[in-house]
C-alpha cells in the first residue's frame, strides 16, 4: 500500500496526464471519500501503529497535492482542502499545519 501511495505521488509530480484525472469531480470524490474512510478507522482506534501513521500522512500528502494542483477545479479543491483539516487533525500530528493552510 505504501509503495502503491508513493507511485501515485511520483506520476502526480511527474504526469500533467496524471492530474488531469483529478479534474473529473468522481475521481476526486473516491479519493476523498477513502480519506474520509482511513481517518475514520484510524480515529476510533485505541492505538495506531507506525506503518498506518506512515500511510495516512503520504495519503495527506497525495491530497494536498490535489489541493494545490491547478488542473484540480476550485469547487474541488474547496471539498479536499477542509476535508484534509478537518479530519486529519482527528488523528494528528498536523494541528498546527492546519492551522497555517489556508485553502479558501
Amino acid at each position: 500500500m505504501e509503495i502503491l501511495i508513493e507511485e501515485l505521488l511520483t506520476l502526480h509530480a511527474t504526469s500533467s496526464t496524471f492530474r488531469q484525472i483529478f479534474e473529473s469531480q468522481q475521481t476526486t470524490q473516491l479519493f476523498v471519500d477513502t480519506y474520509k474512510s482511513t481517518v475514520v478507522k484510524l480515529s476510533s482506534a485505541r492505538s495506531i501503529n507506525d506503518w498506518n501513521i506512515r500511510i495516512l500522512e503520504k495519503l495527506t500528502h497525495f491530497g494536498l497535492a490535489l489541493a494545490l494542483d491547478n488542473a484540480v477545479g476550485g469547487s474541488q479543491k474547496r471539498e479536499v482542502g477542509p476535508t484534509f483539516s478537518s479530519l486529519a487533525c482527528a488523528v494528528k500530528p498536523w494541528d498546527l499545519i492546519w492551522t497555517l493552510v489556508d485553502f479558501g
